[in-house]
């Protein structure tokens, strides 16, 4: 009998004008070609029927596994207007096509049998292991655990076993002091979330370590952890004092501090970065509103995307070793908000902005 045609890796070269040897590699998921082209390559190869080099006849088919994906948002119109969601779905997608694995995007939903605006997971196809994006209440997380391995983004969850995916929180913030000094900076004001989590902890431990390797005095610098109730910065004072005190730069563990900081500074005189420098951290500004271009630390979440996933996967294949903590190593992006110590030092804040009363000299 004749026989059949067999998809080779020729013609899916050139269906997509690459080389053979590069879909070669895409197909065996090569680290050194582009995540986007071994996306193109599997799905070109599937799409085709590619069966392989293999000439002893049809092999037997795989089930795919299947990644849940939850996030924080209420609704995925709220996730596809999140910078961060959306960037971590990048390199997600991206991934998942090149490891041929689907993805199953939930998020929490309100349900009749939860307690007024609890937000609770919803599973509504199985899946083999959970990505968990944001902070989630810790008994919904351990209810999932119980049942499929959890690899989480960022947040660590106390009392359950899980693959964490996290940037390098200590590095971002220590690069960052590290780089005021070069600029001249000797006292800083270090702003931080009142939340207790761990990457929080790991940020102003960055902090105090740069402030310790760059040779600072640590009495001359203020650390304000208090500033914030949940995401308003409703106590400006002890920053702006720092300021006023001589501090030349605020460093915060945020984009979205660091706007509300600016906003302030703003309306007290202070211009940015001509009196004070101003970091951020995330690198992603403040959504949805114009801003400055802050001097921030891009954490790669499209990298911590796609590494989530591959850790789910090894997971799946390796159920029993040890938990994986991944790092993802960014970088410092410098902005319009970053600039060497002034050369006249802020002399006159504690009456910029200020109108005195109409009338009254005495």
């Amino acid at each position: 009998m004749p026989r059949k045609n067999r998809v080779t890796l020729e013609a899916i070269s050139q269906e997509l004008n690459l080389s053979t040897s590069s879909v070669s590699r895409a197909l065996r998921n090569d680290p050194l070609i582009h995540p986007q082209t071994r996306a193109a390559v599997n799905a070109m190869a599937m799409r085709m029927g590619y069966q392989g080099r293999s000439r002893r006849g049809p092999q037997p088919v795989v089930r795919q596994r299947v990644l849940g994906v939850v996030f924080a948002s209420s609704s995925l119109t709220d996730v596809k207007r999140h910078a961060i969601t959306m960037s971590y779905l990048q390199g997600m997608t991206s991934e998942a096509a090149a490891m041929n694995v689907s993805l199953n995007i939930q998020s929490p939903e309100e349900r009749h049998s939860a307690a007024p605006g609890e937000r609770m997971l919803e599973v509504r196809n199985p899946v083999d292991a959970w990505l968990v994006c944001g902070i989630h209440e810790t008994k919904r997380i351990l209810a999932l655990g119980n049942i499929t391995p959890i690899v989480s983004l960022v947040h660590n969850y106390p009392g359950l076993d899980h693959d964490l995916v996290s940037t390098d929180d200590f590095s971002g913030i220590f690069q960052i002091v590290s780089r005021l000094v070069e600029l001249g900076h000797r006292r800083c004001v270090y702003v931080t979330l009142s939340r207790d989590r761990e990457y929080i902890r790991m940020r102003a431990g960055g902090f105090l370590e740069g402030v310790r390797s760059c040779g600072l005095n640590l009495a001359e610098q203020v650390v304000v952890q208090d500033a914030f109730s949940g995401w308003e910065l409703e106590d400006p004072r002890p920053i702006l004092s720092a300021i006023r005190a001589g501090a030349t730069a605020v460093v915060t563990d945020s984009d979205h501090a660091a706007y509300q900081l600016h906003e302030i500074l703003a309306r007290e005189g202070i211009r940015v970065p001509h009196d004070v420098s101003l970091t951020g951290f995330n690198a992603i500004g403040e959504p949805g509103k114009k801003t400055m271009h802050f001097t921030s630390y891009d954490p790669n979440f499209v990298e911590m995307g796609r590494a989530a996933v591959r850790t789910a996967k090894w997971r799946l294949e390796n159920p029993s070793a040890a938990m994986l903590k991944v790092i993802v190593r960014g970088r410092v992006v410098e902005g319009e908000s970053l600039g060497p110590v002034p050369e006249r030092p802020l002399a006159s804040c504690a009456t910029a902005g200020r109108k005195k009363p109409p009338g009254n000299s005495a």
